[in-house]
């Protein structure tokens, strides 16, 4: 989470705004006072101790364009999105990117992220560490490590887990799974321990085994059902446990409830990341874990045999 503060740790939803982000738009707005020009880096705001607001317009303003410059000469630019299913849903994680690659060297380079803060993220730390490198799968490692030591954890959740890599065949196994989560007031612990289980499961699911493959010639996914879907089962790991510590949350509503099914889901993929890179030191950075992504890594790293 980068940006958040005691009041807010919510994340923006959008997709647009991130790619506007990256691109470096400016929003024209109408006020009472007359026209109004807002860069959109300054458009969206941190929350900060007024979580209320979530951009800069003035009280009644009306948003009446939004002008993109032009592009960069050379440029390329891309938009991805992690997303917990293949359907329409809410971005984990996204980025935008605009790149200049010169005779190798990255000599324009502007990143945004969404999904990981209250407004789109720019990734400036990131953009320095890649500016007048190569462009290299090396750099970028190397500015997305740069980019994330700003970033806090966002409440008391944590995972524990072991994996299994089989370094012949790049096959991950997760034998054991334990979630522990601050998830506001339990009114149930039973169902409340049965939303969690089956949220981590999905979050080993998406790190192990799910991956929407798009038919381009028709346009939708071809394995749009559980014949060719793959998803995790009770083979995939045999001890699943959850626990939770007693958190006061007065910022949620007046019984302090919240739903819990996407907290046991969304931190399950990262920790399942991180043991396997503690268990063969390959980072892979794209999901599923697919044999082939993280075998790519294994020729240099026999050492960890």
């Amino acid at each position: 989470m980068f940006g958040g503060s005691e009041h807010c740790l919510a994340t923006h939803p959008g997709d647009v705004s991130v790619a506007l982000a990256v691109l470096e738009a400016v929003v024209h707005a109408q006020t009472a006072d007359g026209p109004v020009t807002i860069p959109i880096g300054d458009f969206h705001r941190l929350p900060a101790d007024s979580p209320q607001h979530d951009t800069t317009l003035p009280p009644g303003a009306v948003i009446t364009a939004v002008e993109l410059p032009p592009p960069t000469a050379g440029s390329a630019s891309t938009y991805r999105k992690a997303r917990d299913r293949a359907s329409y849903a809410f971005a984990l994680v996204s980025v935008a990117a605009v790149l200049v690659v010169q005779d190798g060297i990255l000599t324009d380079v502007r990143i945004a992220l969404g999904g990981v803060a209250a407004k789109p993220w720019r990734a400036t730390l990131a953009e320095a560490a890649l500016l007048g490198r190569p462009a290299t799968a090396a750099s970028f490692g190397a500015a997305a490590d740069a980019e994330l030591a700003q970033a806090t954890p966002t409440g008391q959740n944590a995972f524990k887990l072991p994996a299994r890599v089989d370094l012949d065949s790049g096959e991950v196994r997760v034998p054991r799974m334990l979630g522990v989560f601050a998830v506001g007031r339990i009114i149930n612990p039973r169902t409340a321990r049965s939303q969690l289980l089956g949220g981590m499961v999905m979050g080993l699911s998406m790190a192990l085994h799910e991956s929407g493959t798009l038919d381009i010639g028709y346009g939708d996914y071809a394995n749009s059902s559980l014949t060719d879907y793959h998803v995790a089962t009770h083979a995939d790991v045999v001890d699943v446990q959850a626990e939770w510590v007693e958190e006061h949350d007065d910022q949620l509503n007046a019984i302090g409830t919240k739903g819990i099914g996407e907290i046991g889901i969304v931190g399950s993929p990262a920790a399942v990341l991180n043991a396997v890179w503690h268990a063969t030191g390959v980072r892979v950075r794209e999901l599923p874990i697919t044999p082939d992504r993280l075998l790519g890594g294994l020729p240099e790293r026999q050492d960890v045999l």
